[in-house]
């Protein structure tokens, strides 16, 4: 049986060719094996045969891999992939267990030292010329910005105090540019500090204590097919004229939309209605757990054991890591109620800047699939695809 494993060498072409592509199986199968080694003083077979799968799914010899005691975060891994070194070659695999001393549990503050010195070797210039490493950047960025972790902070503390190390030349001009347009808002309106803007905005806020605010997004809007601010201009501007609306009024509306849409979509106020956070929130939750339960039961991916890990470590809100046929790929996910599907995160487009993506989707309405280009293009009927702009001149 170890021959055998060994002959595998991964742990997909293993679970293909003896459980039918069905992962699951493969590291159940393994487990249970490796437990026998182990209760009958063969464990030394793992020291001589590549029987026990590394956190890439690649079959080592147990004195090749160390444990993982699960202190090192996902998002530190794939940062310090980009110092040269994959830390995943080396760490047993989270699912398997094998009784590796523990003295060979990576430390988290190594990898904190090289990937600090890293970024500082490279700042300002990160993913320049590889849009993976600037997704990965830009994933561990926002990372280091929200974790409440001490020892996260602690390992990376050189990066809290210099994190415009991040910050690309676009990044930076456009903060340039933003500061200018303030400054420019600022002496339009003879205001001559930030504190003395702060005390308008709170008298502002004093006389609006009394109306109802109700925030509502970019995504939730664009479901009812408003994209752009001028035609939120033109939605408003019929719902706040004075009197009956006119014909005219109706005209103006965006393409494909009625008054009746937004008297029952666009303005109700409930907390259940489709465009409150939390129902926003819910069939985005709903989706992610649909496609996670879909694809673990293919049993032709390599993912987290359980929907909240992988959640916890996936690279934003809606992109996350699986492995399929041995390669890392991005499943970006996204809800498809009312037969659309709308991209509204930076990270979602990035992580589809590449080949190894899969988009997938749920309606809620037993319909969870992938979306290729051959069904964008049969659905949308482009038939002409301009390539002026992605083309090297």
């Amino acid at each position: 049986m170890c021959v055998d494993i060994q002959k595998s060498k991964t742990l997909d072409v293993f679970a293909d060719e003896h459980f039918l592509n069905n992962a699951d199986g493969a590291i159940s199968f393994i487990n249970q094996f490796v437990l026998f080694l182990e209760k009958n003083d063969y464990k030394h077979l793992a020291d001589k045969y590549l029987i026990l799968p590394n956190q890439n799914g690649s079959f080592k010899r147990s004195t090749e891999l160390q444990l993982d005691s699960g202190e090192i975060h996902e998002m530190v891994k794939d940062a310090y992939f980009f110092t040269g070194v994959d830390i995943r070659i080396k760490l047993l695999m989270s699912s398997i267990y094998f009784p590796l001393p523990e003295n060979t549990a990576t430390n988290l503050y190594p990898l904190a030292d090289a990937i600090t010195n890293y970024i500082e070797n490279h700042k300002n210039k990160l993913g320049e010329d590889n849009d993976q490493e600037r997704l990965v950047f830009q994933n561990f960025f926002s990372y280091l910005k929200s974790t409440e972790d001490k020892t996260i902070r602690n390992a990376f503390k050189i990066l809290y105090s210099n994190l415009y190390w991040f910050y690309n030349d676009d990044i930076i001009s456009d903060n340039m540019q933003k500061a200018e347009k303030y400054e420019q808002l600022l002496s339009k309106h003879g205001v001559k500090s930030f504190q003395e803007l702060e005390e308008l905005l709170k008298q502002a806020t004093s006389n609006v204590q009394s109306a109802e605010i109700i925030s509502i997004s970019k995504e939730q809007l664009a479901q009812i097919g408003i994209n752009t601010e001028d035609e939120l201009l033109q939605v408003l501007n019929v719902l706040l004229g004075e009197g009956e609306i006119t014909d005219s009024q109706l005209g103006e509306l965006p393409s494909g939309m009625s008054i009746e849409d937004i008297s029952k979509k666009f303005l109700h106020s409930s907390k259940n209605n489709r465009f409150s956070r939390e129902y926003y929130e819910k069939i985005m939750n709903r989706a992610i757990e649909k496609v996670f339960y879909y694809l673990k039961e293919t049993g032709r991916y390599v993912m987290s054991e359980k929907l909240e890990e992988w959640k916890n470590t996936s690279y934003s809100k809606t992109v996350f890591w699986a492995k399929k046929n041995g390669t890392d790929i991005r499943i970006v996910v996204r809800p498809s109620d009312d037969d659309k599907i709308i991209f509204f995160y930076e990270q979602e487009v990035a992580a589809m800047d590449d080949t190894n993506y899969e988009l997938w989707t749920d309606n809620n309405d037993g319909n969870t699939r992938m979306i290729t280009l051959g069904d964008i293009i049969k659905t949308t009927g482009i038939s002409v695809i301009p390539l002026k702009n992605l083309n090297p001149k």
